[in-house]
C-alpha cells in the first residue's frame, strides 16, 4: 500500500519528507514530546499525529 502513495508524490515531495524524517530523527522529537508529557492514548503514535502538521508548515514556507 506504502509503494502506492508513494508513486503519486514527486520526487521534491519526497525529499521534503525524508528531511522531516531526518529532523526528526536527529533532535529526538518523539522523546522530547514524551518527556514533555504529550503522549498517546489511543492508536495512533504521537509523531504521527505531528508529523503532518510539521510538514504543512514546512511545505507551506518552501519556495
Amino acid at each position: 500500500m506504502n509503494h502506492i502513495r508513494i508513486a503519486s508524490k514527486t520526487q521534491a515531495d519526497v525529499r521534503i519528507f525524508d528531511k522531516i524524517d531526518d529532523f526528526f530523527n536527529r533532535f529526538n522529537v518523539s522523546t522530547m514530546l514524551y518527556r514533555c508529557g504529550v503522549r498517546k492514548r489511543h492508536g495512533y503514535s504521537v509523531r504521527s499525529l505531528i508529523y503532518p502538521a510539521f510538514s504543512a508548515i514546512i511545505i507551506c514556507t518552501c519556495p
